[in-house]
């Protein structure tokens, strides 16, 4: 097999379980035998994606049917690799069903979704107190949230830099009701502890938000050293420049998996408009791609998450919105 050294970070050691195989990845899997192994995306470059396998990782391509099909496979997406050692090369063959889908949609309604990872529990809405503090583009990130399937938290970084720290949750409490919103300082450690509940074994978190919140940043420190490269901010609009560019996913050291992207400038709202406050809503849950909704509770929480697409509003109404609008995330 084509054992790598990765571009995208360093080398890992998973066992499949680890990174959240269960036994729906199991059955999906017992058509192949032979020479295919199954694995995890974890990061992307160009033509060839990096993909987890038990005990070690793989540069694979995409098969030339897949290809066709115009079906490539994101980060934390589970994969079927064609193990061809005789040759040298190994080939992802397959996509195994997701359980949820992180996309941005493309400018209008009816855009095609842009997959940007997959297989997500909890997506980190990460912010940063000052200037990109703002309720607006924060709304905008639930919309995609919520049509992803997994439960949105709000992670307000640099909250050491504020005057008054407590209030800052207050400044989002009229687009996040029942909405987690969480103060932290990714470089003093504050407030680190309280993200804990999302960060349960094998659990997959994704981070969004626009460049030079501390994205980054947050990964080292629960990474426990130097893993993603930081740059800082212009101190005359807090702007940050994209320091990350590569979707990646990490293994972080109490087992759960966390993927982070680079920063997003602007998206189109798309089928996701559905999502932002104030729309009409249905209250009908829709399974991803074509699996059956899970039963449960509508509201996520640490712990838990809804069958489906999560209702994670625990008031169950939303504030008036202005629907349609375009996502400016930069």
């Amino acid at each position: 097999m084509n054992q790598s050294t990765s571009w995208c970070g360093d080398p890992h050691r998973p066992v499949l379980e680890a990174l959240g195989w269960t036994e729906e990845h199991d059955a999906a899997f017992s058509k192949y035998t032979g020479p295919y192994v199954p694995g995890r995306v974890a990061c992307r470059q160009k033509t060839v994606w990096e993909v987890l396998v038990d005990g070690g990782s793989v540069t694979a391509g995409l098969s030339g049917a897949l290809r066709k099909l115009g079906r490539f496979p994101a980060v934390g997406d589970f994969v079927v690799v064609l193990d061809q050692r005789e040759a040298g090369t190994s080939t992802i063959v397959d996509i195994l069903p997701q359980k949820t889908r992180f996309a941005r949609a493309s400018p209008g309604l009816e855009g095609a979704d842009q997959v940007i990872a997959a297989n997500i529990d909890t997506v980190f809405i990460v912010t940063a107190a000052g200037h990109d503090l703002n309720a607006r583009r924060i709304e905008r990130y639930l919309a995609i949230a919520h049509a992803s399937g997994a439960c949105p938290v709000v992670v307000i970084n640099k909250s050491d830099l504020a005057d008054d720290p407590a209030s800052l949750a207050d400044d989002l409490a009229s687009v996040a009701p029942g909405i987690p919103v969480i103060p932290i300082s990714a470089v003093s450690g504050e407030g680190i502890d309280r993200l804990g509940p999302y960060l349960l074994p094998r659990s997959t978190v994704a981070l969004i938000g626009s460049s030079g919140v501390g994205k980054s940043t947050l990964i080292n420190r629960l990474m426990g050293g130097q893993v993603q490269e930081t740059s800082h901010t212009r101190a005359s609009d807090d702007r940050g420049r994209h320091t990350t560019t590569v979707r990646q996913l990490f293994v972080l050291n109490g087992g759960a998996l966390m993927i982070d992207n680079p920063g997003l400038r602007e998206d189109g709202i798309g089928r996701h408009r559905r999502y932002l406050p104030g729309y009409p809503r249905t209250g009908r849950r829709v399974p991803v791609l074509g699996l059956p909704p899970r039963t449960g509770a509508g509201v996520c929480g640490a712990g838990g998450r809804a069958g489906g697409i999560p209702l994670c509003s625990a008031a169950g109404e939303f504030p008036p919105a202005r629907p349609g609008t375009r996502i400016r995330t930069g």
